[in-house]
């Protein structure tokens, strides 16, 4: 039962409408990418990590 009403302001509802507006249009202009499925496994820091080219201690 706490229920919270939140007043918007007209301009506000306005900068909103224009938001959405602009990104409709964006977004028909420049088609978001497929996401390819394949796992991407790039880590970066850590304790352990170390590059490719360099030798292994044991």
């Amino acid at each position: 039962m706490d229920d919270v009403i939140r007043f918007v302001q007209k301009p506000e509802r306005g900068r909103v409408r224009v938001i959405q507006e602009a990104r409709e249009l964006y977004d028909r202009i420049f088609p978001p990418k497929q996401q390819d499925k394949t796992p991407i496994s790039h880590t970066v820091g850590g304790a352990n990590a170390h590059r490719g080219d360099e030798a292994q201690l044991s």
